[in-house]
């Protein structure tokens, strides 16, 4: 979808320490030096590597990133959605609704 899309583009820059909010997530891994991968290659080269990926095969670990709300305007849009407030309320049994404590990604 273009939100998903969205979200991964804006995921990949906050991997490089672009925050569009002026602030930096709670947690980051260690910020990725090296060029965006190209958007106008063929799918076949887009999976060649996991995004935010820095063309390093040694090491290859797991991206956490928490509370990328306070970094970001899209992800705090997803994160603070009301919508899905009442989802997570009504999935969890919570009358009085959810509220967020933090938020986490895994690349």
């Amino acid at each position: 979808s273009n939100v998903v899309d969205a979200l991964n583009d804006r995921l990949e820059e906050i991997l490089r320490g672009s925050y569009d909010r002026g602030q930096k997530p709670d947690k980051t891994p260690r910020l990725i030096r090296a060029p965006r991968r190209n958007t106008t290659t063929n799918q076949s080269d887009k999976q060649k590597y996991a995004l935010g990926f820095s063309g390093n095969f040694q090491n290859v670990k797991v991206l956490q990133v928490i509370n990328v709300h306070k970094s970001d305007k899209l992800f705090r849009k997803l994160a603070t959605s009301p919508e899905l407030g009442r989802v997570v309320a009504t999935l969890a049994g919570w009358k009085n609704g959810a509220r967020l404590a933090q938020d986490q990604i895994w690349a």
